[in-house]
């Protein structure tokens, strides 16, 4: 298994962008053999959303693999935290699970003033399931065709530049502010709740970042133009499109993630019957082409390398989401 460079933890193929969003709370089982008691699993995000949508396409191999029915339950709301909490809640008597990101996991921490529950604290780790990159596109006829370009730009003309993201504490939106932390720039943010990339193709803002699996249609189409990408590696999908390491900022990174939790103090044995579930079905072919068909790089591993994962980020996002001016209630 090739090894990231993201934590050293292990990775393969591309990535998919994890969108952070809210939505209504729906209840729906993922076809898996009759045997033994259902799990549940709490969804912090809408059904259909990119995250539910992950989820639906992970837990089914796994169900399969541990002979239970898993039973999807989305809680959404604040970023990840409504879901959270309620899964923080749960009995840990085996039966429970939920699907953490990097928000819920990290980012939100140093985000929201009360979070409702404790990452670190409330949760057992049980497995990563995959990472995944933004991209910074700009419109077809814009001049900024570089990082270089787009610093240069901006130092031009502080406070000037536009800057779409998919809101407030998401990881398109820290990954503009990492970059201006790291090229001393300034631009303007500006959050959208719809796709900000359908105003970088009107002209309206001068750069967003971006999903790849969003963006890549655009991108194809030609109306906006792909400049770099925000993992420390080429993602599969857009190969002919540099890192922002690569032009000029090394140890640039962000990425969103994914694992599967379990309630604090929940059996041992249910930790690592899941976890070899969850590995396992990483290794199957079929999982990874409908991944990669999403833009999605497998993780796996063990609870250890998902708990040094949280750890890292729990430590990373406090001074990127100061430096962002940017709290949340």
């Amino acid at each position: 298994m090739q090894k990231s460079k993201f934590l050293g933890l292990p990775r393969r193929g591309v990535f998919l962008a994890l969108l952070l969003g809210l939505g209504a709370a729906t209840l729906a089982p993922v076809r898996a053999q009759e045997a033994g008691q259902p799990i549940r699993m709490i969804v912090p995000f809408a059904a259909g959303s990119s995250v539910d949508i992950l989820a639906r396409v992970v837990a089914e191999p796994i169900a399969h693999q541990l002979g239970q029915v898993i039973v999807i339950d989305n809680r959404a709301g604040a970023g990840g935290g409504v879901g959270a909490a309620a899964a923080a809640q749960t009995p840990p008597n085996g039966q429970n699970l939920f699907f953490g990101t990097a928000g819920t996991h990290g980012i939100n921490a140093s985000l929201y003033k009360k979070l409702g529950y404790d990452p670190a604290r409330d949760f057992d780790p049980v497995a990563a399931i995959s990472a995944s990159a933004n991209v910074l596109v700009v419109g077809s006829r814009s001049d900024i065709r570089t990082v270089a370009d787009l610093v240069r730009k901006a130092k031009a003309q502080p406070d000037t530049l536009t800057m779409g993201s998919g809101g407030n504490g998401t990881t398109p939106h820290l990954s503009g502010v990492l970059l201006n932390r790291m090229a001393d720039i300034r631009t303007v943010h500006v959050p959208y709740t719809s796709k900000a990339i359908m105003d970088v193709i009107a002209g309206r803002l001068d750069y967003s970042f971006e999903s790849v699996p969003s963006a890549l249609p655009f991108i194809q189409s030609g109306q906006v133009r792909a400049v770099a990408v925000t993992d420390v590696d080429r993602v599969r999908m857009l190969p002919e499109v540099p890192t922002v390491a690569e032009q000029g900022y090394p140890g640039y990174q962000i990425m969103a993630w994914v694992g599967i939790f379990a309630p604090k103090g929940s059996p041992r044995a249910f930790i690592e019957r899941v976890n070899a579930a969850t590995n396992k079905a990483l290794a199957d072919p079929a999982l990874l082409k409908r991944l990669a068909d999403l833009g999605s790089a497998p993780l796996g591993g063990t609870p250890e390398q998902l708990r040094q994962r949280v750890d890292f980020e729990l430590k990373r996002w406090p001074e990127i989401v100061r430096s962002a001016n940017v709290t949340m209630d």
